[in-house]
């Protein structure tokens, strides 16, 4: 499965336990701060109103910070997608030095003429 050049730190199963274990023990973790908030606050997560406008205590800045963090994010990651797709060789195959149209040329090299 692996070249006998590449170095397996931990074994496949290893790493999908630790992932899975992690995972549980942040779902343990949310539970028992949601539980906590119930028993000892006046926010309630019974009902969706709570979900969906957190008690409507979230500030427009806060909201406006959470809107252009999201933007900023998914733009770097199509960004770097995009330019890991392009130079590390993966995509070049598809798409001619020059062309015209990427679309078009791309499924002529692909499939060949009609």
């Amino acid at each position: 499965m692996s070249s006998p050049d590449s170095l397996q730190v931990l074994p496949v199963g290893a790493g999908y336990g630790i992932v899975v274990g992690i995972g549980g023990f942040f779902a343990a973790l949310m539970l028992g701060i949601t539980y906590l908030q119930n028993r000892y606050t006046l926010y309630s997560t019974e009902q969706s109103e709570e979900f969906n406008t957190a008690s409507r205590s979230v500030k427009p800045g806060l909201i406006a910070a959470g809107i252009v963090s999201s933007v900023c994010f998914c733009s770097h990651f199509w960004r770097t997608g995009t330019d890991r797709m392009m130079y590390s060789g993966l995509g070049q195959p598809l798409f001619s030095p020059h062309p015209p149209s990427p679309i078009p040329t791309a499924l002529v090299d692909r499939f060949g003429t009609v």
